[in-house]
């Protein structure tokens, strides 16, 4: 089975395709990076502006400063014409050492096609008594 995957990367100006992050990036070094993964269903993303909203915030407890201007154009990425799949938004400190201020983000997008498995039947019923966790909370 063939399957389609995108990478791309934000250049500053647009997003570019890219095998991947360059050794150097601190996401990838130091795991300082935001992400959000996202359901793609027909080629569109799900609860896109939710998402953005949870990037940005995720992203300022962290101090990575997010360059609205590539958020703006991975919501141009879509359609993925009619895919079914998952959509990853990455926002990484860049390149630097591990206590540098992340002055110059980096922005990767990651598609990767998936088939959407809907069981045939489902089996519903209901329980008497409420359940209650093992260890509450």
């Amino acid at each position: 089975m063939n399957t389609f995957h995108a990478g791309l990367l934000w250049n500053g100006r647009q997003f570019i395709p890219a095998e991947g992050l360059p050794f150097s990036d601190r996401g990838l070094r130091y795991g300082m990076a935001v992400f959000e993964t996202i359901r793609i269903r027909s080629g569109r993303p799900e609860f896109w502006n939710a998402h953005l909203q949870r990037l940005h915030a995720a992203a300022e407890t962290c101090a990575l400063p997010v360059p609205r201007e590539a958020l703006s154009a991975a919501a141009d990425l879509f359609p993925l014409e009619t895919r079914e799949g998952v959509a990853r938004l990455y926002v990484s400190a860049g390149d630097g050492g591990p206590a540098d201020p992340a002055e110059h983000p980096r922005v990767a997008f990651l598609f990767e096609e998936r088939q959407r498995r809907v069981p045939e039947t489902y089996s519903l019923m209901t329980q008497a008594e409420p359940h209650l966790p093992r260890f509450g909370g």
